[in-house]
């Protein structure tokens, strides 16, 4: 973590471009960072360096890395969203693709469906805190079109904040993630079904 601390440190409020050994050492320990519950320093400087560091095809290794540490850690309940949220925000927006592949995919014989449930949940957030945020709509809707059938606009909806974020509570509207997958799905009443059980339990205030 005084790693991390430090070349945030280091390169706070530069704008000009880095040269190749920095930028292959700020790599190195982002892949390696310690992931810490409870240090939300930790997690701002590593969400500011992914930032700068984990844009492009030169970084997908160091972020695949990263990836599949923070897969393992929701999965084995060793961190949570709330420890890591800057860095998961950062990582869907500088690595949709592997963010998506590593921590939504496809689902398969071998994965714990009850993982996968409790990873979407914790990866959902709401309408500040979601990892997905920032996500580029149109990585979103490539990794979707890219997938088999329709189940991946299905998966990946529940996950979307659903409403956009808003100074007055009271005014609802989907986020513009969600109206994205709504209109290009090849099923969007299957896209709103996925929505909707997750929604329908948030109407309930009792029996």
């Amino acid at each position: 973590a005084i790693s991390i601390d430090i070349l945030h440190m280091h390169i706070y409020g530069e704008c000009r471009p880095f040269g190749q050994e920095l930028t292959a050492c700020a790599r190195r320990l982002i892949a390696n960072a310690p992931l810490e519950r409870h240090d939300q320093g930790l997690d701002h400087a590593l969400g500011e360096l992914i930032k700068r560091f984990l844009v492009g095809a030169a970084a997908e290794n160091a972020a695949h890395q990263l990836l599949e540490r923070i897969r393992k850690g929701i999965d084995e309940y060793t961190i949570s969203r709330y420890d890591f949220s800057e860095t998961l925000r950062a990582l869907f927006a500088a690595q949709p693709m592997l963010a998506l592949e590593a921590l939504i995919g496809d689902g398969d014989q071998n994965e714990d469906e009850s993982a996968s449930f409790i990873r979407h949940g914790a990866l959902a957030g709401g309408r500040r805190t979601g990892a997905l945020l920032s996500i580029p709509e149109d990585a979103l809707l490539g990794w979707c079109r890219a997938g088999t059938g329709s189940e991946r606009w299905g998966r990946v909806a529940p996950v979307l904040p659903a409403f956009e974020a808003s100074a007055d509570d009271a005014q609802l509207k989907w986020s513009n993630g969600v109206k994205a997958l709504l209109a290009h799905a090849p099923d969007p009443v299957a896209v709103a079904k996925a929505l909707l059980d997750v929604l329908a339990p948030m109407s309930w205030s009792g029996s």
